[in-house]
């Protein structure tokens, strides 16, 4: 009798077996034991299933199973070459495919595609090309087995193309295989540069952009900006645009310019044009002339106001408004151009900036005629008589800059009836503690005093209030000579002081009227 003995043999391994490699990819690395990793790529065209390494782990095996290299249904594609493929390809590809590629190159490039291999059911399956992203109206609408012409697309200056690709339910082919790659478009010509405008931009290459800004006054008729479609097309996106001066304008803001409609050329005949001007509340609005010159007949009519009801400024024909300044009691002016059927001239260019103003009254009150609005510097130098033993002042500021203010005096004129006879009283329009430190014009109302001082050299102290004479306006009067004078109203808003709006009425006695100036 015999006895078999067996014996168990184990073989040992510090690897793991072959992966092998992706049907249309490569596979990088050899080295396949424990602990080292290989990867993978695919021809072009194709799209890796899983990018992450192969690692062979202790137990001998891969961490995961070998990836596929596919031809997807649509994507994204980058780069100054590449590759398309139709889902599937080599085989044949499904049915009911709806698939998008978008395809990107360089700045300032186009696509050119050429077709290896082409076959789709005719009629019923087709790929379109694009390049503006609408497939309404496509560059190329591709169907059957006729290998296609190379096809350009790209022009429209993004530097891109879209294909899509449409399989319906039922046959099926090999599909298609395209190769991209971007060449040079050719730019756009300049365009120019329209009347009474700026462009910013000088370069005209496809996909570059201009901007254009009219001058102060003008309105932008078109497309304020334009791109170079180039390519085989070398056009703008869009016309010049033209800035042109209009019958009428609103305007708001701190500034601005207003023209006459075609300036500055001549105007036509038969206008009717509305300006509103509009700056923020608090402010008045002053206006002046760089140019002016209607033909007699045609006027400009400026109002103190909103509308044409407010109180007119003045009516201006011809060179009338060069040279001189208006000053609104408001944020509001209201311009009016009436031109006639006769001849026509160059027309106006108007500026107007935002000012503080202090407005003078010949009265109690601002329903009173006004005797002038002024800003900046605009009274010194000037006096202002009443008609009436009262003045109303207000002044107004915003909530920005701030200046040294205004002192001004006033001198009260005694009615008598006999010619030349002077008997002037000069009463003193202090406040505060007399100057030792400026005050808010807020408190400036609640502090004046009117001081009289009559011939017996007695002083009255009574409020300006309190001294309302009940003189009728317009009384006659004959100024005499001034005895002496030294009124004084003064106005010093501090830094940072904002939006203080104190009204201040000035009251003389009985039978007086007021002197106003600044010193």
């Amino acid at each position: 009798m015999y006895i078999k003995a067996f014996r168990s043999v184990t073989l040992e391994s510090d690897s793991c077996l072959d992966p092998g490699v992706p049907m249309n990819g490569h596979r990088h690395g050899s080295d396949f034991g424990i602990r080292s990793t290989v990867t993978f790529s695919c021809d072009p065209g194709y799209t890796l299933s899983d990018d992450e390494p192969l690692v062979c782990e202790g137990s001998h095996q891969w961490n995961h199973a070998l990836p596929s290299c596919d031809a997807l249904c649509g994507g994204y594609v980058r780069g100054k070459s590449g590759t398309v493929l139709s889902p599937g390809f080599p085989d044949f590809y499904p049915n009911s495919l709806n698939c998008t590629w978008t395809i990107e190159v360089s700045h300032g490039k186009g696509v050119q595609m050429i077709f290896h291999t082409f076959h789709l059911e005719s009629s019923h399956d087709y790929l379109l090309v694009t390049e503006d992203g609408s497939f309404a109206e496509p560059v190329a609408r591709l169907t059957g087995s006729v290998l296609p012409h190379a096809v350009k697309a790209g022009l429209f200056g993004n530097f891109t193309a879209q294909l899509r690709f449409i399989s319906d339910f039922s046959i099926s082919y090999e599909g298609f295989n395209i190769t991209f790659s971007e060449y040079d478009l050719e730019p756009c010509d300049d365009p120019g540069v329209p009347a009474f405008s700026r462009r910013f931009g000088f370069r005209f290459g496809v996909g570059d952009t201009l901007t254009f800004a009219c001058f102060p006054g003008y309105r932008l008729e078109g497309a304020a900006k334009l791109t170079c479609l180039g390519g085989g097309r070398r056009v703008w996106s869009a016309p010049l645009p033209r800035c042109v001066a209009e019958c009428g304008a609103r305007v708001e803001g701190s500034e601005g310019t207003l023209l006459s409609p075609n300036f500055p050329s001549n105007y036509d005949n038969n206008h009717e044009c509305i300006y509103e001007i509009e700056t923020e509340p608090g402010q008045g609005v002053q206006l002046r002339a760089r140019s002016f010159q209607l033909c007699e007949g045609d006027t400009l009519k400026v109002y103190d106001g909103k509308d044409a009801s407010s109180r007119p400024l003045g009516t201006f024909t011809k060179s009338d408004l060069l040279g001189l300044t208006l000053n609104s009691t408001s944020n509001h002016l209201w311009l009016e151009f009436n031109t006639n059927g006769s001849d026509t001239d160059r027309g106006f260019q108007l500026t107007y900036t935002k000012v503080r103003v202090l407005c003078v009254y010949d009265g109690k009150d601002a329903s009173s005629r006004p005797l002038g609005t002024f800003t900046k510097s605009d009274l010194l130098g000037l006096t202002l008589n009443s008609t009436s033993n009262h003045l109303w002042l207000e002044f107004n500021t915003n909530g920005s800059d701030t200046d040294r203010g205004f002192q001004l005096t006033y001198t009260n004129l005694y009615e008598t009836g006999r010619v030349g006879e002077e008997i002037a009283h000069s009463p003193a329009l202090q406040y505060g503690d007399r100057k030792k430190r400026p005050v808010r014009m807020s408190r400036l109302l609640s502090t004046v005093r009117h001081f009289v001082e009559d011939a017996s050299g007695m002083r009255d102290g009574r409020s300006a209030e309190q001294l309302d004479s009940g003189a009728a306006p317009g009384s006659p009067f004959l100024p005499p000579p001034l005895h002496r004078g030294a009124e004084v109203l003064d106005c010093e808003p501090q830094v940072g002081q904002a939006e203080i709006n104190p009204l201040q009425a000035v009251s003389a006695q009985r039978g007086i009227r007021s002197r106003l100036s600044a010193v």
